[in-house]
């Protein structure tokens, strides 16, 4: 596989809305396509892998067009260099992990048992090799639909909801898999998800995709200061961190934060409201939380409310009312003290 680029510019009527996307897909950058449920999303996958065609527009794969109505092309599916990672699998149950992973270059002639072997070792596949779909976890699963699609060398992999039908353990440890898999792997990377902390975590650039429209795109950062709408407000949300976890504290860079799970150990995820976060002038006392001293970065305004973009050591988006503004007379560049309860924490495995 040489580094390919992905240009498409489509659009695909509905039964209740056309969906219609421009999309730059780079080589080596992971894109994350959020949305709700219904909000096109499959569409997006259906028409980058081949299995519908487009209305309207323009897809083209390393430098191929692939699809075109315009002058009449359209290259199916199984043509396309497209590797596809769906939520539930789609593995064949007939078959063994071993042959399910092999199928792809068995079916185009090119069978290679030790290429095969290396993808089985790589994602810890080797004690399930020979048994059948039915006979393993669905992290395991997944895994296996990881390898397929990998193995052919795709110019394109498309991620639909590959976590999504898992359970709070496989999840963790597919999504750990997966970020790593995916830094390796030379091409575009498009991954389709609901779940905002999977795109923050695993991607390069998001695009948030309502009722067909994309209607805001940037990196997490960008996405979680400057919401565009009322859905993209609700996913900014979230500050999410990833350190390491003993003793009820957790170590982000220079900062160890006080956390209310005193059990959990090593690397973990933690989530922040922007709500949760209050600002100071001056060094506050109380209850123990967490505290230190900040730089304002960035403010904007978002209806009642602004959000302060805040400084190191910590890059954090805090949220506070027009009123708490005006009386704390917050600007860029000021000075602010930062205090987070350990139970406003939320704290998970990473």
């Amino acid at each position: 596989m040489t580094d390919s680029v992905v240009l498409a510019d489509f659009a695909v009527a509905r039964d209740d809305f056309v969906v219609e996307v421009a999309l730059d897909l780079p080589a080596g950058q992971t894109t994350a396509i959020l949305g709700p449920n219904g909000a096109g999303k499959s569409t997006v996958v259906a028409a980058l892998s081949g299995l519908i065609p487009i209305d309207r527009g323009r897809i083209s794969i390393s430098g191929n067009i692939v699809d075109d109505p315009a002058h009449g092309r359209f290259v199916p599916a199984e043509a396309r260099k497209v590797g596809v990672v769906f939520q539930d699998g789609l593995l064949f149950p007939h078959m063994s992990v071993e042959k399910n992973i092999a199928f792809g270059p068995a079916s185009k002639g090119d069978p290679d048992d030790s290429e095969v072997s290396r993808w089985i070792d790589l994602l810890g596949l080797t004690a399930v090799a020979h048994r059948r779909p039915g006979e393993i976890s669905g992290g395991e699963a997944q895994r296996v639909a990881l390898a397929r699609a990998l193995i052919n060398e795709p110019d394109l992999l498309l991620l639909d909801e590959p976590l999504s039908a898992l359970d709070v353990t496989a999840k963790v440890e597919t999504r750990r898999l997966l970020r790593r898999h995916l830094d390796a792997f030379r091409g575009p990377r498009v991954l389709i998800t609901h779940d905002p902390q999977e795109a923050f975590l695993l991607a390069d650039r998001i695009h948030v995709l309502e009722a067909g429209r994309i209607t805001q795109s940037g990196t997490a950062g960008e996405i979680q200061m400057r919401p565009r709408t009322s859905y993209a407000a609700d996913l900014a949300g979230i500050n999410l961190l990833a350190g390491t976890a003993a003793g009820g504290r957790a170590s982000i860079n220079e900062v160890a934060l006080r956390i209310a799970d005193s059990e959990v150990e090593g690397e973990v995820l933690m989530t922040v409201r922007p709500q949760a976060i209050a600002l100071h002038l001056d060094r506050p006392g109380g209850s123990p939380r967490n505290v230190w001293e900040t730089t304002i970065v960035e403010l904007e305004e978002s209806g009642e409310r602004f959000r302060v973009g805040l400084g190191k050591p910590l890059p954090l988006t805090a949220e506070v009312t027009s009123q708490a503004r005006r009386n704390l007379g917050l600007a860029v560049g000021d000075h602010v003290w930062v205090s987070i309860k350990a139970t406003e924490i939320s704290v998970e495995p990473r």
